[in-house]
């Protein structure tokens, strides 16, 4: 490495994770980024990983580690970052692991734009399976390659709190004071949320740069995010949510879906935990006192409405809907597409129907999918419900990896409310794949097609080159081109009464 021009420092946080050290430091020595400088802050920790850092620090001369005592991860990413001579900064959670050309993605896109920093796809990692991220508001961040001058630029990019899937500038930390706020459990998003604030230029990359392990194992001090129902956990929660609010952080991004949707995680665990709920409703409240105009948020009904009366304290409205819970109807009322819920156009209760009140496209507007073989060509139509009093037409079709990475993408033409393109066939596939079927806008809102967004049931032809399955927990609907020897198989299969 050489000392004088290091392009890259890694701040690894280490605590307790013995287990997964191995993978996570040979997945940083073996970036095909040179010159990187890699700091393993260990946080006391109690069992074998201290020793592995120091082998590791042995056996490279550009792996170094740090010790402190038992402080947090907010004290061990500040130390580390302080100690980095790297022209860029980066974060990792020793129990994770990165894509060997993470650092060269992210380099080469902050180097090429002149960029504050870079973030790239994550992907979940469970029992050693791949995953997408789970909220369709963080999955649209990646869907493309984007350079932009501000964060508030996408619509959904604060969903991106990450600070392992990033890179910074080291002169921006250090001029900004990008670091996380001591004492604070959430202080990973309040850092990133701070330099998206302060970036003048970030550029996003769709490609897959990190491996975020969710695990079970009792050796291993589960994450924030994996402890959400807890009470002094949900209180950190809050706490970090209105020091968002404060002079020192200077949040003022008016549409913050972020913090509300925070809240509609754990709405289901106050039915059933008194103690919690308790919590859950002072602790709440206190963040939805700083939150104007509710109703105008861009958010989904359904959690805007209980949003709406938690702030208002409407407490026994609020647990008749949790306790009963809800169906998805829509319905136009003034001229505004609404989702029918209770209480909806109810004097005695007078809820604004601005609560009701959808102000994008979602999922459940995508009705009537259908699929037409031509031999060459397949035409595609959805009818998307009310577009008409949407203010975004303009609709596209995603063919998805079963990572969520599109492969190709469509424009969707306009008749009425129906929507249709004609795709040649020999433009979709490349070998056998299987590509999952999407509906999106340029608002960043894209949903996979399931049962429910299609009526009538398909009635396949089976001697189609292209056949549609329902796939996943979701019951996604995905294409496959027809393999000649698997059809085989399948019949002699089915003739031998052979179920599997």
């Amino acid at each position: 490495m050489n000392k004088d021009n290091i392009n890259l420092s890694v701040i690894i946080l280490v605590y307790n994770t013995e287990e997964f050290l191995e993978q996570c430091f040979d997945s940083i020595i073996n970036q095909t980024l040179n010159n990187i400088e890699i700091i393993a802050v260990d946080d006391e920790s109690s069992d074998n990983s201290l020793e592995i850092c120091k082998e590791y620090e042995f056996k490279y001369d550009n792996f170094r580690v740090i010790t402190q005592k038992n402080q947090g991860g907010a004290v061990a990413g500040t130390t580390g970052m302080k100690e980095a001579k790297g022209k860029y900064i980066a974060l990792v959670d020793s129990d994770d692991f990165l894509s060997l050309d993470a650092y060269q993605i992210l380099f080469d896109l902050c180097e090429r734009y002149n960029a504050d920093l870079a973030t790239g796809k994550p992907l979940r990692y469970i029992n050693k399976k791949e995953y997408e991220v789970i909220l369709t508001e963080e999955k649209s961040v990646w869907e493309h390659e984007k350079v932009i001058s501000s964060a508030l630029d996408i619509k959904n990019m604060f969903h991106d709190k990450f600070y392992w899937n990033k890179i910074f500038k080291r002169e921006f930390v250090e001029k900004y004071n990008i670091y996380m706020p001591d004492g604070y459990l959430y202080a990973d998003f309040l850092m990133t949320h701070r330099a998206f604030i302060y970036a003048k230029k970030i550029v996003i990359s769709p490609k897959v740069v990190y491996y975020w392990r969710r695990h079970s194992s009792s050796r291993v001090v589960k994450s924030a995010s994996q402890e959400i129902a807890s009470s002094e956990n949900f209180k950190e929660r809050c706490r970090s949510l209105i020091y968002k609010q404060t002079d020192n952080f200077k949040f003022n991004n008016k549409i913050d879906e972020l913090r509300i949707l925070l809240l509609s995680f754990v709405f289901k665990d106050i039915i059933y935990q008194k103690q919690f709920r308790d919590t859950f409703i002072e602790e709440s409240q206190k963040v939805l006192n700083i939150v104007n105009d509710v109703e105008s948020h861009d958010i989904h009904p359904v959690i805007k409405l209980k949003i709406w009366l938690l702030k208002e304290n409407r407490l026994e409205e609020l647990f008749f809907i949790l306790g009963r819970g809800v169906k998805i109807k829509l319905k136009v009322v003034d001229e505004k597409v609404c989702c029918m819920l209770p209480f909806l156009l109810n004097d005695s209760i007078n809820i604004p129907n601005e609560v009701y009140e959808y102000k994008s496209f979602r999922k459940e507007f995508i009705k009537n999918f259908l699929y037409i073989d031509y031999g060459k060509t397949i035409l595609f139509q959805v009818l998307i419900h009310y577009s008409t009093y949407l203010k975004n037409s303009n609709y596209s079709i995603y063919f998805k990896d079963n990572l969520g990475n599109t492969k190709h993408k469509y424009k969707l033409e306009r008749n009425g409310d129906y929507y249709s393109c004609i795709i040649d066939k020999k433009d979709i596939f490349k070998d056998y794949e299987i590509l999952f079927l999407a509906i999106g806008n340029s608002d960043n809102r894209i949903y996979n097609v399931s049962i429910s967004n299609c009526e009538p049931a398909f009635n396949l032809n089976k001697k189609l080159d292209y056949i549609l399955h329902y796939g996943g927990k979701q019951k996604n609907l995905y294409i496959q081109k027809r393999v000649f020897k698997e059809t085989v198989i399948k019949i002699v299969k089915r003739l031998l009464k052979i179920k599997k």
